[in-house]
């Protein structure tokens, strides 16, 4: 649960077991599949804050959500995890896919949070890397990706490439996990 306090993002602590327990599990299912490096990516940063709710920027949030992340995963044993940033700073899309290769990450975990209107809104959305099946899924890809120096036309060759040589099962498996 994420709040605003006097300007600034505080995450409320999950204090139930059962959100524990689930994380557990998961952890130990991510280890079964041979993930033992994951770059996290706190999104956008810098001069580009994402979405604006409240007097809170995503920015800021994912990057808080990120140093927990980091820390859940390096009290267990078996993970090394990189963070491609760790201040509030604008990294190039292209400049964090290739920290992640260069890392010879297992795993790449981009990190985002949305805004809206409408404050009843709730919930969680959780996207694989995969080909945009729908005009809508084409937009959202654009706009998330409005300050890469590519083009979307260049997404479906680097798609097919990343998918040749990664986990696109066990993606979809984390994926319905969150």
């Amino acid at each position: 649960r994420i709040v605003a306090a006097q300007g600034r993002v505080r995450i409320a602590e999950a204090s139930s077991s059962a959100r524990a327990m689930h994380a557990s599990r998961t952890l130990a299912r991510i280890s079964t599949w041979g993930v033992s490096r994951i770059v996290i990516d706190p999104g956008h940063g810098g001069h580009d804050p994402g979405a604006r709710a409240n007097g809170v920027n995503e920015a800021d949030v994912v990057l808080d959500v990120a140093l927990r992340v980091e820390a859940l995963l390096k009290a267990q044993p078996g993970f090394d995890v990189v963070l491609t940033r760790r201040t509030n700073m604008f990294i190039p899309l292209e400049e964090r896919t290739a920290l992640a290769n260069r890392e010879s990450a297992d795993m790449f975990l981009s990190i985002h949070v949305n805004a809206s209107p409408r404050t009843a809104t709730r919930g969680i959305e959780t996207y694989l890397l995969d080909f945009a099946s729908n005009p809508d899924a084409e937009a959202l890809a654009a706009r998330e990706n409005a300050t890469s120096a590519q083009t979307m036309r260049v997404l479906p060759d680097l798609v097919k490439a990343i998918a040749l040589n990664n986990k696109i099962d066990e993606s979809r498996e984390l994926a319905r996990m969150v």
